[in-house]
Formats: structure tokens, sequence, C-alpha cells
């Protein structure tokens, strides 16, 4: 049986392989680095990428969408903004591969990192059937 630091490690190490996988399929469709990739994004493309992610059928990916709530803005106009967005989750934990299609509104602490840092609130996800 194994140990729990063992299992956490694991779990660890699949999510980083999941994000790899997703990252290098991404930058082969379009025909660019991470860095072009997030930076030509635009608003509304939110869509397109979440439903290329959700075609690779990963298991433990949900894609989501709904309303968000601008925490940390670029400017104060937007702190508090209302958006809708689309994400994906993987194992409940949100991974943001469309950071860049909110780039005008949102002040990222790295804007090229999938990883929710708190700038903006998921909890208004609309359940779609």
């Amino acid at each position: 049986m194994k140990n729990y630091n063992t299992y956490i490690k694991e779990q660890n190490e699949s999510k980083e392989c999941i994000i790899n996988k997703i990252k290098i399929q991404i930058m082969e469709e379009h025909d660019c680095g991470w860095e072009t990739f997030i930076n030509n994004q635009e608003m509304g493309n939110c869509q397109g990428i979440v439903s290329g992610i959700m075609m690779m059928n990963i298991p433990g990916i949900e894609n989501h969408f709904g309303e968000i709530e601008v925490l940390d803005a670029k400017d104060d106009e937007y702190e508090g903004k209302i958006m809708t967005h689309h994400w994906i989750t993987y194992n409940g934990v949100v991974l943001e591969f469309s950071k860049g299609t909110l780039k005008d509104y949102v002040w990222w602490a790295d804007e090229y990192s999938i990883k929710d840092d708190g700038e903006v609130d998921y909890s208004g996800e609309i359940k779609i059937k």
C-alpha cells in the first residue's frame, strides 16, 4: 500500500503531465510558442480554447462556463466586474489556459501560468445540460 506522500507526489506529477500534454497540443495546433499563444488571445477566444481541450478527451478534465468576478483588476473601473467566461478544471482544480482573453481586465500574477492565483472568482458557474 502506498503512503500518503507517495500518492500526493504521483498526483502532482500526473497533473503536470496533463498540463504539458495540453500545452504541447495547443502550441502544435497554433504553430507558436506558449507566450505567443497567450499574447495573441482575444476576448471571446476562451470558448474555442476550452472546446479544443475538451476534444482531447482527458479523464478528469471538466468544461465550465459561467460568470467570473474580477478580483485583481488592471484598472479600478474593472474591480468587481462580472464577465462570462469558459474555463476547465482537472480533478476540481481550475486550470486557466485562456488568461490572455482577459488581459485587458485582470492583473495576472503570471499571465503565462495556467494556475489560478486568486485574481478571478470562478464560483459563478452556470450548469449546462
